[in-house]
């Protein structure tokens, strides 16, 4: 019987949770924010991650991929016309989540999609999409040195338990003369799920420094849920205060640098993770074309 109502009372926690702004979320989740290592309902940081994505699942009718959303989003993000500058490339999503997030781009050689619940996603149907998953954490992806030629992320970094680690292995997977793409959370409180505060100049100095930096804006975060985007698209109304803000960024990796002088003698090995990659989604990604 105990059980049975705790199972309620946590749905109708969820379900009123979602409805309140997100900075109302956001003050309820720390104030009870124990060290990152468990929320108030005593689920841990991947547990609450994962309810979030089946009960994405279930309001979704069994269906969580969102081409035309992230199609929009990254190309918003890079300011691109269009996804030419994908074709042929390896294209790694760091955080990505189940949604698909690079089932979009058709020309890219290689879609992979990084993170610590991919084994566990399974059950939300990615094994049917065309891009390939990897269960791994952001602070040690298990791709070799320089093997990547676009890395992505979204709304990630402040999930992450170390955010200059992090950093630190983007800069080592993506090839001389790449680039990085970035949507990134900046100044939340922590919650259980997201434990990390990330800064502008953190960004700046840890994860794109001495980088051609090809666009970059800030913005506040929209407090509307579903649409925290908004002011990228039109200036907030007057006298909003933003709470958090959004950057944006679009950097390209310089061609030589000292990561460029180990990959010369690193030999055919660090791309040993990737060929395991291609081999697994060639089928996936033929049959999506």
């Amino acid at each position: 019987m105990h059980c049975v109502l705790f199972s309620l009372f946590r749905a109708i926690w969820r379900m009123f949770r979602m409805l309140l702004p997100r900075s109302w979320r956001r003050a309820i989740e720390s104030s009870t924010f124990a060290g990152g290592v468990r929320t108030t309902l005593g689920q841990t940081k991947q547990e609450s991650e994962l309810a979030y994505w089946r009960s994405q699942h279930r309001q979704g009718g069994g269906v969580l991929r969102r081409d035309d959303y992230y199609r929009s989003l990254t190309l918003q993000i890079a300011d691109w016309q269009d996804a030419i500058h994908v074709t042929g490339r390896v294209v790694v999503d760091i955080g990505c989540g189940p949604r698909g997030s690079l089932c979009w781009m058709k020309q890219a050689r290689l879609r992979i999609g990084v993170d610590p619940l991919a084994d566990a996603y399974r059950e939300l149907g990615i094994s049917d999409q065309p891009m390939t998953y990897l269960g791994a954490a952001a602070e040690r992806l298990p791709l070799g040195d320089e093997t990547v030629d676009i890395v992505l992320t979204v709304n990630a970094l402040d999930h992450v338990d170390n955010v200059d680690q992090a950093c630190a292995e983007i800069r080592r997977i993506l090839k001389p003369g790449g680039l990085f793409i970035g949507s990134i959370n900046l100044r939340e409180v922590p919650t259980a799920t997201e434990p990390s505060i990330v800064t502008r100049e953190q960004v700046e100095s840890n994860l794109i420094g001495g980088w051609r930096i090809e666009r970059l804006r800030v913005f506040p975060e929209c407090d509307v849920p579903g649409d925290a985007y908004r002011y990228a698209r039109q200036a907030p109304p007057p006298g909003y205060r933003a709470e958090m803000m959004v950057l944006w960024c679009l950097a390209r990796k310089p061609e030589y640098g000292p990561l460029a002088e180990q990959s010369a003698t690193s030999g055919a090995a660090n791309h040993a993770e990737l060929g395991r990659c291609d081999n697994d989604a060639h089928q996936r990604q033929n049959d999506d074309q």
